[in-house]
């Protein structure tokens, strides 16, 4: 029988940067630890998170060295282009596979054991969680980023959806900006091209839709024709994916088991962003006894997010209307911690002021 002071189900970065802290603490040294994992691949992709004053430093604190940074932004349609410098704050982009490697390399020289298993069950007893994969395990605890318990039903929620290339054009492709937000005119989803130029040849090309209905696949051709502005260019690694929108997800925990990353309700409901959350939690309790971690949610923030997914869904045409309409804002600095999930109650007045009324309003009573 194979028993563990604390079971992670999930190599996933929520996972690891709560090892981190929990490595962090003198307590927790000769803790026996075992990380579960269904798949020995880690997906090549970017994360990306704001950064700057009074937004936990993911540097500084966990040792995640960013790919590129930006002090310069663009959010814009075929009629309005807003270019912005953030100054203090930037906008910062991680390799997934480095990071996960990273903090991997971190962790080897602590007691865990690393096994490439599908979880079928878990089961929570009086002293014990009981873990059923390719083997039994046993675990006084257990952090779960991988296995959803809840059994929510996310039919006809509204999803990110979202394939993405990484390019290096022929040509200098002459962008300087992280391109955020630019938006493709559509009367039946929000649709829009983010791109970050990486160095004067290489740059990442992502085409996104917030939508209830469409799938990867129809997104291709319109990433198709937006990469062929680029000109000639040699495709370096592709990325896809679907992140749920939505506050029906909810963060939850028994005496012995803690849900957490996308399944934890981890991922921002109106931006589909859940690094810096999943930063911000693991440093606040991964040096706690379990007993003692807390998860909380954000009630003004989850209503407010209920609120701006209401509207795109039932407005998706003006949708666009709200973006440029808070970018376009004289003082970034309290959305830009708004969608850090690091702001103060007067940031979310500033955000509700500069939100366009009239969507909003007939958005609460649609």
């Amino acid at each position: 029988m194979e028993s563990y002071d604390l079971t992670v189900i999930g190599r996933g970065l929520s996972s690891l940067l709560y090892l981190k802290k929990f490595y962090d603490s003198k307590n927790n040294h000769n803790k026996k630890v075992l990380i579960i994992e269904s798949s020995k691949q880690i997906p090549e992709k970017f994360i990306s998170a704001w950064q700057g004053p009074g937004i936990i430093d993911l540097e500084k604190e966990f040792g995640l060295s960013y790919l590129q940074s930006w002090n310069d932004i663009f959010v814009g349609d075929s009629d309005l282009k807003i270019d912005r410098n953030i100054y203090p704050f930037f906008y910062a982009t991680f390799e997934y596979k480095k990071i996960i490697n990273d903090l991997l390399n971190f962790l080897s020289s602590r007691d865990i054991t690393l096994k490439y298993e599908k979880v079928l069950s878990l089961t929570e007893n009086e002293n014990k969680v009981v873990i059923d994969a390719k083997n039994t395990y046993f675990s006084d605890y257990v952090v779960n980023s991988a296995i959803d318990l809840s059994g929510t039903s996310l039919d006809n929620e509204m999803m990110q959806i979202f394939t993405g290339t990484k390019i290096r054009t022929s040509l200098k492709h002459g962008r300087e900006s992280a391109t955020i937000m630019e938006f493709k005119k559509n009367e039946q989803d929000i649709l829009f091209f983010y791109e970050l130029p990486l160095d004067e040849h290489e740059i990442l090309v992502e085409t996104t839709t917030f939508s209830s209905k469409k799938t990867i696949e129809d997104l291709k051709k319109i990433h198709q024709d937006r990469l062929e502005q680029y000109g000639e260019f040699e495709v370096l690694s592709k990325e896809k994916g679907k992140i749920p929108m939505t506050t029906k997800i909810k963060s939850s925990r028994s005496r012995r088991v803690i849900n957490i990353g996308t399944i934890g309700g981890f991922v921002r409901a109106s931006s589909g962003y859940s690094l810096l959350r999943s930063a911000k939690w693991a440093a606040k309790n991964g040096s706690l006894p379990f007993e003692k971690i807390e998860i909380k949610t954000n009630g003004i923030n989850q209503w407010l997010d209920k609120i701006f997914l209401k509207a795109i869904k039932s407005f998706p045409s003006k949708s666009p209307e709200i973006f440029l309409s808070l970018f376009s804002a004289k003082n970034l600095k309290p959305l830009i911690r708004f969608l850090a999930d690091h702001d103060k109650y007067f940031d979310r007045f500033n955000v509700i002021s500069n939100s366009p009324k009239k969507i909003m309003i007939n958005a609460i009573f649609k």
